[in-house]
């Protein structure tokens, strides 16, 4: 795909193609109109026989004949929220902040159609087959986990953005979220999914589209773009690498990230460091007059 193997800090050579914004909108919105008809409608119900009998699933316990809207509502709006979210924020990705111009028809047809459909399909057919509504816990972490990270997801990408207006000729982006780990966007991007589906009621979804974004950035993403930018920024991605972890930050870090720590990091920097420079310029120059005074004192001891 050409959106894989380009460098992470500066894809593409320009302002992203209204072609790709326009085909990313149109599939996100077929998504989120086919959602709606799996939870509202009797395609859902029919999906879902459909599925059980092709792979001989046990049907007893499932709900196969009323809409999970009808069934139960605040678990299907909760999942039409959850799913609306996630497609507002790759809309607001690819209209403000995507890094890569050169999406070809083949990438879109990959992640706009075939990546969402699976997503919103194994989603919301499990929610059919399970048939559970899930506890006060689950509902309680899928509403926080989602949006907190999709926000800082959101601002990892604004951070990239911002860098890539100013950067200098190899420069690399080491402050801010970059500075607790080399891919803060895929780590956060484990999350949103699994909280979808652990909103269908089923844990073991949730779990499975977890795992399957940390495959993804384990496997495919993120050694395309590690080589990339080795064979790009040689020695100073290899130091980078020794002092920040790939995509899984330390406790702490991950503390001060949730926290908001890292946004603006690097003129906080610049501030602090400013700072500490008068500290020690101030101190230098106190010895020096403690020593020119001390001089003079033997000076006229003598005299």
């Amino acid at each position: 795909m050409p959106l894989l193997g380009k460098d992470h800090l500066a894809r593409g050579s320009g302002d992203v193609q209204l072609f790709n914004k326009v085909a990313y909108t149109g599939a996100n919105f077929s998504v989120q109109y086919t959602t709606y008809r799996l939870l509202f409608t009797d395609f859902g119900p029919w999906c879902a026989s459909v599925v059980a009998q092709k792979l001989g699933l046990d049907t007893s316990a499932a709900l196969l004949d009323t809409p999970i809207g009808e069934a139960r509502p605040l678990q299907a709006y909760l999942l039409l929220c959850g799913i609306a979210l996630y497609s507002a924020k790759v809309l607001f990705w690819e209209w403000k902040f995507s890094h890569s111009n050169t999406l070809s028809i083949g990438a879109i047809v990959l992640v706009g159609f075939w990546y969402y459909y699976a997503l919103i399909f194994s989603i919301m057919l499990s929610t059919y087959l399970v048939n559970r509504m899930p506890t006060t816990v689950e509902i309680a972490i899928s509403v926080l986990v989602e949006p907190i990270s999709l926000m800082h997801e959101l601002l990892v990408d604004y951070e990239l953005t911002e860098f890539k207006r100013t950067k200098a000729q190899g420069e690399l982006l080491d402050y801010g979220y970059h500075s607790a780990c080399r891919h803060p966007n895929y780590f956060f991007n484990f999350f949103p999914l699994a909280a979808v589906g652990l909103m269908s009621g089923s844990p073991t979804v949730g779990l499975a589209w977890f795992c399957i974004q940390v495959f993804w950035a384990y496997n495919q993403s993120g050694p395309t773009l590690e080589k990339y930018m080795k064979d790009n920024y040689g020695r100073s991605w290899r130091e980078y690498c020794k002092r920040v972890p790939f995509v899984l930050p330390k406790p702490y870090r991950f503390a001060q990230m949730l926290a908001f720590r890292y946004v603006g990091d690097k003129k906080q920097k610049i501030q602090a460091t400013g700072k500490m420079s008068m500290i020690v310029l101030d101190k230098s120059m106190l010895k020096s007059l403690q020593k020119e005074t001390a001089e003079s004192m033997e000076t006229i001891a003598e005299d």
